[in-house]
């Protein structure tokens, strides 16, 4: 089963509400006992919020700099992250890496049909 903050993390990040989708994840992250406490596919996730948050901001430092650490997590790891498809994500975080900028995408969640993109 798909834990509820992973289907409220994708949700947020298709709205394009990438603050909201960082906090989801952060506080059980960052909570002992949690059973996504320290969990470093979590901690990417959050950067990959963080990079869509800086590139739409209008900063390209940070979203390049949020980018990188989120690459270093992902590449070449799993194809998904607790139900969130990592695959179809790399190439963006490549991009956002590359010229901090993040161009319009889905956050997939496995098993699920794709909703709305932004």
């Amino acid at each position: 089963m798909i834990p509820r903050e992973i289907r409220d993390y994708a949700q947020a990040m298709n709205r394009g509400d990438f603050f909201l989708a960082h906090e989801i994840l952060e506080e059980p992250w960052k909570t002992p006992g949690d059973r996504l406490y320290r969990d470093d596919g979590i901690r990417a996730l959050i950067f990959v919020a963080a990079s869509a948050l800086h590139a739409s901001r209008g900063n390209p430092r940070g979203a390049i700099s949020t980018a990188a650490k989120a690459l270093l997590r992902l590449e070449p790891g799993p194809g998904d992250v607790h139900g969130i498809l990592v695959t179809p994500l790399l190439p963006l975080l490549r991009e956002a890496a590359r010229s901090g900028t993040f161009p319009c995408f889905q956050v997939e969640v496995s098993g699920e049909e794709r909703g709305g993109g932004l």
